[in-house]
Order: C-alpha cells, then structure tokens, then sequence
C-alpha cells in the first residue's frame, strides 16, 4: 500500500472512532437525562395519586359495617374505591396522559389489584415490579437493555395503597 493510502485510512479509522465514541457518550447522556425526567415526573405523579387515593377513603363509623371486623371493611373499602368515579376516571384516562406510565395500580396489602388501568387485573394479585431506581443508576448497557424491552404489565414501577 502507498504511504497516502494508509495515511487516509489511519484519518478514516480515527475520524471513525471519534464520531462512534461521542455518539455513544451523546445518546448515554440523553438516555440517562430522559430516565431521570421519566423518574421525576412518574414520582409527581404517584404523589399526586397517594393524595387523591388517601382523600377517596370514606367515613365507615356512620355505615351499618362492622368497622372491628377487617374482611367487611376490606370489602367495603374495595367496593367503594372501585365505585368512586374520581378514582375510576383517573385510573381510565392515567396512560393516555402520561406517556411514561405503562399502567398503575392501586393495591391491597395483600397485593390485589383494587383498581388498574388494565379492568381484567383487577382483583388479580400484581406481580412485585422492579424498583425504577434500578433503571435510573444503571449503566448504559443496562439502560439500552432495560429502555428496549417491549412493555408489559410487570416492568413498570408498583404502586402500592
């Protein structure tokens, strides 16, 4: 090989590299940037559905319902969470308005769906979710694998009553 041709590969290769390593390091920061915004606005939000759902909980000592016995206060409260048209529009209309959010969930303490964006889990136990912390301080790798995966009802975070 002549000595210009190896002197334009060597340009080439180099020029290469450089683009590929500030490509990687570009869409890195963006990925990571674009997870701690998602972080941000899906922890608001939760916040803003822990109030809402702790202001939807009725006054049961005015109801004929044993307030001593849990089985007939679980049930009532089930029966009337799943009743509230505030919580159920909310929960309708939750997906559509946030991009981010996949599906949420409002759970009993034993991990019955009460309410869902999907109406066939509830009442269904909701699988434990990985914790988006994982996601959020990953590495890059993790991030693309975890980013790229198709979505389903147990990747997002769980939100628990």
């Amino acid at each position: 090989m002549r000595l210009r041709t190896k002197i334009v590969l060597a340009v080439t290769s180099m020029v290469t590299l450089l683009v590929a390593g500030f490509s990687y390091i570009y869409i890195s920061q963006l990925l990571r940037q674009k997870v701690s915004d998602t972080y941000e606005e899906c922890k608001t939000i939760a916040n803003q559905d822990d109030r809402r759902d702790a202001n939807a909980v009725p006054d049961l000592s005015s109801t004929k319902i044993d307030v001593n016995n849990p089985k007939a206060v679980r049930a009532a409260l089930t029966q009337f969470l799943q009743t509230d048209p505030n919580l159920t529009n909310h929960f309708k209309t939750i997906v559509g308005s946030w991009p981010a959010v996949i599906d949420a969930t409002l759970v009993d303490d034993r991990g019955h769906a009460l309410l869902h964006t999907n109406p066939q889990m509830i009442g269904k136990i909701v699988p434990e979710r990985p914790d988006f912390e994982l996601l959020r301080y990953a590495g890059i790798r993790q991030q693309f694998e975890l980013v790229l995966e198709l979505p389903t009802t147990t990747t997002s975070p769980r939100r628990s009553s």
